[in-house]
């Protein structure tokens, strides 16, 4: 354990690895070279382990919700489902520290500064970042710094890592070409990681908004955490992304379609996506209700054309006093407000007229008028 001697290799081609007991051998042939892999049989899961104390470990962690590791200090009594997590969890009873890093010196600095907020700040420079936990300021420092200690072992691949989470996902999906798909009824959706998939079905299939936004008069809620943070900004009127190219203008577009005989631009890369999927690829989504076989270019149309035409819903409400009208989409239902706040916006340029109308379809209406 104290030295670096270890007398076992690994005998594969292209592999030069060695061990210091012939157990993690083994498991490195077995996990590695022979992709043994143990499945977990508990319901529905399936995850997947390297060796059979890890997935012996996993079920007793996951599934069983077994703490068979307690703390015998006085007044305690935690409980703790791996030995680790005890034996760390001992450090705060003793005061010890024993591992002294510069991140670690840097924190001391101002340590009063902490018990005094309740939350660790990051002090790099110009870094607002702040937690309440130890562990994820330590992960936060690796974003600053270009430290890569975890390598792929696989051949002719030589990408590094910050994180060894990120080098079990990278082998999972680009090597071992691991894949978690959607049982949702015939979805059969293929996604990368398990977290992926169980967003993918709370979106998707549950049409679940658990992110609700806390400001006055707005509740809207949103299927992810990214959008609601992106929703705030409105409310706050924030502009933080400044784009610093010279003459730079709002037209800039810096997702090109790579296709042949294609030019187009476009100014964020969901429209991009979007092109190539209608005008190249030619992907249609076709309404499957009954005889219909509608197709829409995208699937948010066809969620629509479904909602509207096929449901007959109207879930959008007018709330003004006395009117209750009820629209099947939103641009109906701001249309129709018009009314009640008596703007006109659709003026009429033709001839001078400069007269205004309420509705677009009005508009179009009266210019008849002109052409007779």
């Amino acid at each position: 354990m104290h030295t670096n001697y270890k007398p076992y290799k690994c005998n594969y081609s292209d592999c030069h690895k060695s061990f210091k007991s012939l157990g993690n051998l083994v498991d490195h042939k077995n996990s590695v070279h022979l992709n043994v892999r143990y499945v977990c049989d508990w319901s529905e899961c399936r995850k997947q382990l390297t060796t059979k104390q890890h997935l012996n470990r996993h079920k007793s962690a996951v599934h069983l919700n077994e703490r068979k590791f307690k703390c015998n200090e006085e007044n305690c009594g935690k409980y703790f489902a791996q030995k680790v997590g005890l034996i760390q969890h001992k450090i705060t009873h003793s005061c010890e520290k024993p591992f002294v890093s510069l991140k670690s010196l840097i924190i001391n600095t101002n340590r009063e500064a902490f018990i005094r907020n309740k939350y660790y700040r990051c002090f790099w420079p110009k870094c607002s970042y702040k937690c309440v936990n130890m562990t994820i300021m330590n992960a936060h420092y690796k974003m600053h710094t270009n430290y890569k200690p975890y390598k792929c072992n696989y051949s002719d691949c030589h990408k590094l890592f910050k994180f060894r989470s990120h080098l079990v996902h990278h082998k999972y999906t680009v090597h071992m070409n691991a894949r978690y798909e959607c049982d949702w009824s015939e979805c059969r959706k293929q996604l990368t990681t398990k977290h992926s998939l169980l967003e993918h079905k709370s979106v998707a299939h549950l049409h679940e908004k658990r992110f609700k936004c806390n400001e006055d008069n707005c509740g809207k809620s949103f299927a992810t955490k990214s959008n609601l943070i992106r929703h705030k900004v409105i409310h706050s009127g924030e502009k933080p992304f400044v784009c610093h190219r010279n003459d730079c203008h709002k037209n800039y577009k810096p997702f090109k379609c790579n296709y042949s005989d294609c030019h187009k631009s476009f100014k964020n890369l969901g429209y991009l996506i979007t092109h190539k999927n209608i005008v190249h690829l030619n992907v249609r989504y076709v309404c499957d209700w009954s005889e219909c076989r509608k197709q829409f270019t995208r699937k948010g149309s066809l969620n629509q054309h479904k909602s509207s035409v096929h449901l007959n819903e109207r879930k959008f409400k007018c709330n003004e006093e006395n009117c209750g009208k009820s629209f099947q989409t939103k641009s109906n239902l701001i249309q129709h407000k018009i009314i009640h706040s008596g703007e006109k916006p659709f003026v009429c340029q033709q001839n001078n007229c400069h007269k205004s109308f309420t509705t677009i379809s009005d508009l179009y209406r009266h210019k008849r008028l002109h052409l007779r």
